[in-house]
């Protein structure tokens, strides 16, 4: 492995992208033959994929790697160390939710919204959670295929309270804070004013790259179907 292989990694390793406007001698290296045979090398090895847009390089993890993804605990660093298992399930459907919110298109018009309110995810999230009470044989069928308990999740969500400006686990406005803060802390969305929220340009790259996988785009469609 040479030094220009080393540096990349090593920047790489620290904050899961670079970016050409910051360090673009930096950047250059990517086009490095040898850098790029080095990279072939630790991406089977380290598992994980580089991902480039005009102006970023990521580093991706595989699902398959233990090293570089999140586990419970990771995750509770940013929604509470007291939260429950059911609670963090919840907490990855209702990111999911948001996510394909955000970008739920085809083709090259991903996105669909270029901002959030707090009060309309509280309000989209929990028609959809009604809709798969009143669909519940469907939803069974598809819990078995995709290994989620659709119909665990909309019960928790529906039974929490809606007060507004309540923080509380067992709130609406409170899970969904929780779940606005874990993806502040990736880096995939910011305020632009009180409770409202866009998409970060880290989020803005890698949607087309995660909804190209065939998983995320078979989750996606359980949502598509809420909104026929």
């Amino acid at each position: 492995m040479n030094v220009r292989t080393a540096k990349l990694f090593r920047a790489l390793m620290n904050n899961g992208y670079i970016e050409k406007e910051s360090d673009e001698e930096l950047f250059s290296y990517y086009y490095d033959d040898e850098v790029s045979d080095d990279f072939a090398m630790l991406q089977q090895e380290f598992e994980f994929k580089l991902f480039k847009t005009p102006r970023r390089i990521y580093m991706i993890p595989d699902q398959s790697n233990e090293l570089f993804l999140q586990d419970n605990s990771d995750y509770k660093r940013s929604v509470g160390s007291d939260a429950k298992l059911p609670d963090l399930y919840l907490y990855n459907y209702l990111a999911v939710f948001i996510l394909h919110s955000m970008y739920g298109g085809k083709g090259n018009n991903l996105e669909t919204r270029e901002l959030f309110k707090v009060s309309d995810i509280i309000k989209e999230f929990s028609e959809h959670c009604r809709k798969i009470r009143d669909e519940a044989k469907d939803y069974e069928i598809a819990a078995e295929k995709y290994s989620i308990e659709f119909c665990g999740l909309a019960d928790r969500w529906l039974s929490k309270r809606n007060d507004i400006d309540n923080n509380s686990a067992d709130n609406m406005n409170g899970a969904i804070m929780k779940v606005i803060r874990k993806l502040r802390d990736e880096e995939l969305i910011y305020e632009s004013e009180p409770n409202v929220y866009k998409p970060t340009q880290k989020l803005s790259d890698l949607m087309p790259y995660f909804l190209s996988q065939q998983r995320v785009a078979e989750v996606n469609s359980i949502f598509e179907r809420g909104e026929e």
